[in-house]
């Protein structure tokens, strides 16, 4: 918090430097220091001042962020109380099943009473046991009713969190198509800088492009992010194959790109190719989908 004010201050002095180191020192801090419920404020208000410091994307990725720990808390809550409801859900079946053998219990008794009670009592006792029943018949229709309506809160709840997954995965593939879309900047800044200097320094900045390019083709990112996919989509997966055959790792990862409606930009950062490159793979895919001209590959996936 005191970074972040650091940051406020600056900015209304006009010091856009120091207001960005003051904010990355607030990232450093943040994660650690704070409870998961203050979370979601926090990097709101990280989202505003990194818009204010002029970088809308990290801004972007933080209000991302932001939305995430909100969705999960509120799936928590939502879990909490389905959990209070199966309690007293089973309480008051308990208190039923306690109740309907009492009054079984009294029947009984009534009925040994009856032998010698006469035409009247044998008449009091068979009204007795209809109203029995028919208090029963409520009582498990009650039950029934509160079932239901446990069974509806689950399935809400289940959906709940495959929608905070989707979008969980979705801000971690943002968040690597903003990390390749800056090594790619920097890659071009290193070649600009072997161009113009000798070769000691040539040699340093092609090193630096090695580990560049050696980030950015992270397979254990990817690896990770196919069981992801994978546990949200396995369906689709199974379907697409079932019909089409095996695809390639690339023909994968562009199915898995292209189904969460990620933008051309967005998947040629992430799989660090050109813009044209995008095309062309989407052309070979659509080839093995033996997909028509007219129809829009990304908006047939989305909807298979």
């Amino acid at each position: 918090e005191l970074h972040r004010l650091k940051t406020k201050i600056a900015l209304q002095n006009g010091q856009l430097t120091i207001a960005r180191n003051h904010l990355k020192q607030s990232d450093a801090t943040t994660q650690g220091n704070l409870v998961v419920q203050d979370l979601p404020d926090a990097y709101k208000e990280t989202a505003e001042l990194y818009g204010k410091v002029g970088n809308p994307e990290v801004a972007l990725l933080y209000y991302q962020k932001a939305m995430v720990i909100r969705d999960s808390l509120y799936s928590a809550r939502q879990s909490q109380q389905v959990d209070e409801l199966n309690l007293i859900y089973q309480t008051e079946k308990k208190d039923a099943e306690i109740k309907i053998l009492a009054k079984q219990t009294e029947l009984d008794a009534t009925r040994k009473n009856a032998l010698g009670g006469g035409l009247a009592l044998v008449t009091l006792l068979a009204g007795s046991f209809i109203y029995s029943l028919i208090q029963r018949k409520k009582k498990k229709e009650a039950l029934l009713t509160a079932e239901k309506g446990i069974e509806i809160e689950k399935r809400k709840s289940a959906e709940q969190e495959l929608e905070f997954k989707k979008k969980e995965l979705t801000a971690k593939v943002l968040q690597l198509a903003s990390k390749n879309e800056f090594l790619q900047s920097l890659e071009e800044e290193v070649g600009h800088l072997k161009s113009s200097v000798d070769s000691t320094v040539t040699q340093t900045s092609q090193k630096i492009s090695r580990m560049i390019h050696s980030d950015s083709l992270d397979d254990d990112e990817w690896e990770q992010f196919g069981k992801e996919f994978s546990s949200i989509h396995q369906e689709f997966l199974d379907k697409l194959k079932s019909q089409y055959g095996d695809f390639s790792k690339n023909d994968l990862r562009l199915i898995a790109l292209l189904k969460m409606n990620l933008s051309s930009k967005d998947i040629a950062n992430t799989l660090r190719i050109s813009p044209d490159g995008v095309k062309k793979a989407r052309y070979r895919l659509r080839k093995k989908l033996d997909l028509e001209s007219s129809v829009d590959i990304q908006d047939y996936l989305i909807g298979y």
